[in-house]
């Protein structure tokens, strides 16, 4: 069954969605075993996934002359592709890379629901849908629930390991102002 809907995904969906997954457990190998993966490797590799991500976001705008937000597949896609840009914001911003784990298996699993929900015919909306504000709403709200995707997980980790880590003096979080 799988084999059936996978065949017929486009390359750069394919990419993605084993990308993701190669990126997950990268992530898992580098916090179980760090001697055997360089520190920067998770990263790239979910760079990777990133870009081969926003690729498949592009190539389907062009495809439809529209941004590929309309079904329930294309809103997975930006929805896995909204996760990552957050998550690689946070990593770079604070080195909290143990939220990668999470933001690669849930890009992963928006990807793989995706596969099941692929439809790739065009569909036009209703006309009470087709105004300018669709698609600047659609897209803050899949921001909003990217954020609010990282900041629960983040929220559930500080539950679990509440032990506070000192930032470096020279750190940007840890400047003061007053």
């Amino acid at each position: 069954m799988i084999s059936i809907i996978f065949g017929r995904m486009p390359i750069l969906f394919k990419l993605s969605l084993i990308s993701y997954a190669i990126s997950c457990l990268f992530y898992i190998l580098y916090f179980l075993k760090r001697k055997w993966i360089p520190k920067v490797a998770p990263t790239i590799f979910f760079l990777v996934s990133f870009l081969l991500n926003l690729s498949l976001f592009v190539s389907t705008w062009l495809k439809y002359g529209h941004p590929p937000i309309r079904t329930l597949y294309e809103t997975l896609i930006f929805f896995s592709l909204t996760v990552a840009f957050l998550y690689i914001i946070i990593e770079f911003l604070t080195r909290l890379r143990i939220l990668g784990i999470f933001a690669s298996a849930f890009s992963f699993l928006a990807l793989f629901y995706a596969l099941f929900k692929a439809d790739i015919d065009k569909i036009n909306l209703p006309a009470a849908l087709q105004s300018f504000w669709f698609i600047p709403h659609v897209i803050i709200y899949f921001i909003a629930y990217s954020a609010l995707f990282i900041s629960f997980i983040t929220a559930i980790l500080y539950l679990l390991f509440p032990e506070v880590k000192e930032l470096p003096q020279d750190h940007w979080l840890e400047q003061r102002y007053l």
